[in-house]
């Protein structure tokens, strides 16, 4: 953070990146089915497509 703000950071690539976005029901759901269940180790949760920011 200390050269971000003395404005040594920058954007990160062009802007048009694939964006994984899920919303906040689906992420509790995904919560409340993990610890219920006998996964172990990381987990994505994230949406299947990306969304559409130029429409």
């Amino acid at each position: 953070m200390p050269l971000l703000r003395l404005g040594v950071g920058g954007p990160l690539g062009s802007g048009r990146q694939y964006w994984p976005w899920i919303t906040l029901p689906d992420v509790t759901g995904a919560f409340a089915f993990l610890l219920d269940s006998q996964l172990s180790g990381p987990v994505n949760v994230c949406a299947p497509e990306s969304a559409d920011v130029n429409s």
